[in-house]
């Protein structure tokens, strides 16, 4: 979770670097209005999507990097978007699209 530049991991576990980029994506989105952009987040379902989109593309194209065995790479992505599809994030999008948007 990010808030402005503070990127928050209570369980202490190591952060990949796609999921950083992830991160780092968010930060930059919420500009210099962190709370606004949560508020927003929180209660707006179409919002919600927009932002994550992006950011999922952003750490899917940073495992590329770093995942060369291609059923790997695809079992990641599918991985992702089942995140993006799911209930996490309210269900806005089908797995289906979640899948192509991820890949984008």
């Amino acid at each position: 979770m990010t808030y402005g530049d503070v990127i928050y991991n209570p369980s202490g576990n190591n952060i990949s670097l796609p999921l950083l980029r992830h991160e780092e994506t968010h930060s930059k989105q919420q500009g210099n209005d962190p709370k606004g952009w949560w508020v927003k987040y929180l209660n707006d379902k179409e919002f919600r999507l927009s932002q994550e989109i992006p950011a999922y593309q952003v750490q899917y194209k940073e495992a590329r990097k770093l995942i060369k065995d291609r059923n790997k790479l695809f079992k990641y992505a599918v991985s992702l978007a089942k995140d993006l599809s799911s209930e996490m994030y309210g269900n806005a999008i089908s797995f289906g699209e979640a899948i192509k948007q991820v890949r984008n």
